[in-house]
């Protein structure tokens, strides 16, 4: 299984191509993080830069590549972090830095003020609140709001660092869509521009 290595990630630099993704990743302490958030970023350019991408198939017409979570009013992955941006950072970031930025929320205790300042700091939008109300409205009174529940610091911030492409599939699904006709331009016309699709949003 395939990781990268602390010393690699802490040599890579954040780029100003980032925009504001690289004013919040500059706030991440640790450095292998801001490097793996680096790589992230490295990798959505390059896996969206054509997204989607056409099949080579001849007996039907495909369309495939990364996909936002699904389009669905008021769906949300919401991430709930107690201790630090370096536990919600690389995650918080594949949304940030995509058309996927209105489909996610940060949840965070009041108590943590510290994380509170740097959050609002950086403009991440936050819902603040006790463990209680957050297991309350996920769990018991809104729970078909949430696409995903995801709670960032159970282990910490990351201390193994898993190949990009594996982390976003954790968040983002890797779809495709066909015709069962040959060489179909009008559907390649038609759902080249689904939102569905995900897209660089710096």
């Amino acid at each position: 299984e395939s990781v990268y290595s602390k010393e690699y990630l802490e040599s890579l630099p954040i780029p100003e191509s980032m925009g504001r993704a690289g004013d919040i990743v500059k706030d991440v302490k640790d450095k292998a993080i801001q490097g793996y958030c680096v790589e992230l970023f490295k990798y959505l350019s390059d896996a969206t830069s054509e997204n989607p991408k056409r099949g080579f198939g001849t007996s039907r017409t495909a369309l495939w590549g990364l996909q936002r979570p699904p389009i669905v009013p008021g769906l949300k992955t919401v991430l709930r972090v107690r201790k630090s941006l370096d536990c919600v950072a690389p995650v918080y970031l594949l949304f940030f830095a995509t058309n996927a930025r209105d489909q996610v929320e940060v949840s965070i205790p009041s108590s943590n003020k510290e994380l509170i300042s740097v959050c609002e700091k950086d403009g991440i939008p936050v819902t603040i609140e006790s463990e209680e109300q957050f297991d309350l409205r996920t769990t018991e009174e809104h729970p078909d709001k949430y696409y995903n529940i995801v709670r960032c610091d159970l282990a910490g911030p990351m201390k193994e660092f898993p190949m990009v492409g594996q982390f976003a599939s954790l968040y983002f699904p890797l779809g495709h869509i066909k015709s069962t006709m040959s060489g179909d331009e009008e559907f390649v016309e038609k759902f080249k521009t689904s939102k569905k699709w995900l897209k660089m949003k710096v």
